[in-house]
This record gives structure tokens, sequence and C-alpha cells, in this order.
């Protein structure tokens, strides 16, 4: 009769620790997943954003490093171009987490996002918005621009 108790004792401590060492991989993949990616930026973020505001002045309003950055020449001038996630809107995740007496769902919400674009000449800022933005701009100099990034970019 012992040795029967024994069993099922080491299977339910054996199980807890598969248990427990399943959460804390999933937590340390959780944790890996949200730290790879670059938090993005708001509207609210930028509103102080004004055409030619100094790069670092731009910097310290951003406060985030680029995804993505890269010059492009056009007409003998020199432009660079800073690519930052724009948050557009959120979206719920569900992850179900097994538990000892079945399990539950968890909702948080994630937030989506596309790049965004900011244009740079000689440290000062010329344009920012959505690529699609920048092909519509009125300026035609951006609109130039915008086929140079998006040979670039894509």
């Amino acid at each position: 009769m012992r040795r029967g108790f024994d069993y099922v004792n080491r299977y339910v401590m054996t199980k807890n620790k598969v248990l427990r060492v399943g959460y804390i991989g999933l937590f340390l993949v959780f944790a890996l997943l949200i730290s790879s990616c670059a938090k993005p930026i708001r509207m609210n973020d930028i509103q102080a954003i004004e055409p030619g505001i100094e790069y670092d002045k731009f910097k310290s309003l951003v406060q985030r490093k680029p995804t993505s950055s890269f010059g492009i020449q056009h007409k003998g001038l020199s432009y660079s171009v800073e690519i930052y996630p724009m948050q557009t809107g959120t979206r719920t995740q569900a992850s179900y987490v097994p538990t000892q007496y079945g399990g539950h769902w968890v909702y948080h919400s994630v937030p989506v996002s596309e790049d965004y674009f900011f244009i740079f000449h000689n440290d000062r800022l010329i344009f920012w918005g959505f690529l699609n933005e920048c092909h519509k701009a009125d300026d035609e100099l951006v609109r130039q621009l915008a086929l140079l990034i998006s040979e670039q970019y894509e």
C-alpha cells in the first residue's frame, strides 16, 4: 500500500516540476519577445515636433532608437532617413496558461504598428509621416525623396 502512495506522490511532484519549468520557459520566451520588439512611438510622443527642428532636439523628444536608418542622395544633396514603428492601434492576444486543474486563458493588449519615416537634411527635419503620406506630400522634393526611400526601404 505504501509503495503505490510513493508512486503517485512522485508522479504529482514530477508533474508540478514540469509545470513550473514550463511556466519559467514561457515567461522567458515572452520576456525575450517583448525585449526584442522596439517600443512603438505614438502620435502623442511627437506632438512637439515641427519642420526644421534640430536632430538633437528631435532625439530628445522621441527618446527611442530607430528600427532602421539610411542615407539617400538627390540632386547632389544628402538626406538621412530614420524609421520608427508608429503605433496605429492595438489587438487582443490570448494565451492559454495550463494549471494543475486544467488551465485558463489570459488576454492582453498588444500594440499594432507601422513604419513611420523622418527625413532630415543638414540635421534638420524636413518631413515626417507614413511612406504613403510621403508619396502624397504637397512638396515636390518630398515626393521625389519618397521614390528614393521606397527603393531602399523595400
